[in-house]
């Protein structure tokens, strides 16, 4: 343990001095990688745009487009950090309260930033990321709903990390909507009417019904920016046993000397995030019988699955 905490101790000295160089930063990271446990699955709430463009004299759509290029910047991390999901909370559907001007921008941005990960020298091709949008999709203009399915499809096969991108989305009305979801299927016929935690999840933004994969149910660390202590209505469900770190610096400032210090404060904390885990698990096997569905209920779910990239394909192709 001591010889742990010395080498992140000078993991940080290093990044203190020299973060800026991505020779350094592809360094450390690596040493970050071998030198202990590292999450998996990273959320980021990206807060701080606006406050970082006022505090630097500069308009609010330079600090939205400097949020962007971090989080480009931030995917070229996942392979040295050994990162294999990040999902991020780019835009809330409480974010279209904000006035006209700063939302159409918003949204303008997001049609480009979308257009150049489809680009073949995004860094979405060249590191193989599959990409996958939570939200409610139909309160975006079509343009992005159209790019955004066909990014979808696009990355669908790509074994490489995973980005899950929330765009007007809130967790409670994705957990709304799962249970609606379910009691529609159950309604229909479609799966048993014995409701459990496992099959509600399938119905989550995160689960097999919407097109996901494992590695995206549980993220290992929530992070959040600006300074912020509150989740704002992200993942509630799916980061019930995360480990939640809130730093000062605003999200374009972000890099990854913030993010080493997270990473050790993970590896402090995982001993005991494990014990809770396995403490749930444990209590949810006793108070089911069976915690794996029915096969006849997992065929269902199988269907579903299928009617959603159908109706994603469909999107694709700009018809709806």
């Amino acid at each position: 343990m001591l010889v742990e905490w010395t080498f992140g101790l000078l993991v940080v000295v290093v990044l203190v001095v020299l973060s800026r160089g991505r020779p350094v930063r592809k360094l450390v990271l690596a040493a970050l990688r071998y030198s202990g446990d590292c999450p998996k699955h990273v959320a980021v709430i990206m807060d701080g745009n606006r406050r970082w463009a006022r505090r630097k004299s500069m308009a609010f759509r330079d600090g939205h487009r400097r949020g962007g290029n971090t989080m480009v910047e931030f995917l070229t991390w996942c392979r040295d950090a050994d990162i294999s999901t990040i999902t991020v909370y780019a835009f809330s559907i409480e974010n279209f309260k904000r006035p006209k001007g700063e939302v159409d921008y918003i949204m303008d941005l997001a049609i480009q930033n979308v257009e150049d990960m489809l680009q073949p020298w995004s860094a979405v091709h060249k590191e193989r990321i599959r990409v996958r949008f939570w939200g409610e999709m139909d309160m975006v203009p079509k343009t992005l709903r159209v790019l955004a399915a066909k990014l979808t499809c696009v990355t669908s096969k790509y074994e490489g990390a995973s980005l899950n991108i929330c765009f007007a989305y809130t967790s409670r009305v994705e957990i709304a909507q799962a249970i609606a979801a379910v009691t529609n299927a159950i309604s229909d016929g479609i799966v048993p009417d014995e409701v459990n935690e496992e099959l509600l999840a399938e119905f989550l933004e995160s689960g097999t019904c919407r097109g996901g994969l494992k590695s995206d149910g549980w993220p290992d660390v929530l992070i959040r920016t600006s300074g912020e202590t509150r989740l704002s209505d992200f993942l509630l469900w799916q980061s019930a046993f995360s480990h939640l770190a809130f730093l000062r610096v605003m999200w374009p400032d972000f890099n990854a000397f913030h993010y080493s210090r997270v990473v050790l404060s993970y590896r402090r904390a995982k001993a005991d995030m494990d014990k809770r885990a396995a403490r749930y698990q444990e209590y949810m096997r006793r108070k089911h019988t069976s915690q794996a569905l029915p096969h006849e209920t997992k065929e269902a779910l199988y269907n579903i699955r299928h009617m959603y990239a159908n109706n994603l394909a469909t999107t694709a192709a700009g018809s709806c």
